[in-house]
């Protein structure tokens, strides 16, 4: 599947998209519609928010990063889901217990 397809298979039940920390430039935006993307604009955290219709079920099958090779350094190391949030800020967060984290690795596509 490739990755524009992806990105237009969620966005119809997506309601908003909020992401704190994001670069003026390389943003949320660019990055959902296949036109760019994501770096945080002051240190290695970012916060993206989707929020979903309420009373409606949605089920996310997977989720799929891309990174060039070169930027592999600089790609996330760890990803943490929370459900049912209704805001997120850094500081709450940190002290909620995510509903799943992973700790990604590194593999190159083939």
């Amino acid at each position: 599947m490739s990755h524009a397809h992806a990105v237009t298979s969620v966005l119809p039940m997506v309601q908003d998209v909020e992401c704190l920390n994001e670069h003026a430039t390389h943003n949320c935006k660019g990055m959902l519609t296949g036109g760019g993307q994501l770096h945080s604009d002051c240190d290695e955290q970012l916060l993206i928010h989707f929020r979903f219709p309420q009373n409606e079920a949605c089920r996310i099958k997977f989720v799929r990063m891309l990174c060039p090779v070169e930027k592999r350094d600089h790609a996330p190391k760890t990803v943490r889901f929370f459900l049912n949030q209704p805001t997120l800020l850094f500081q709450n967060v940190e002290s909620l217990k995510p509903t799943d984290e992973v700790t990604l690795e590194w593999k190159p596509s083939t």
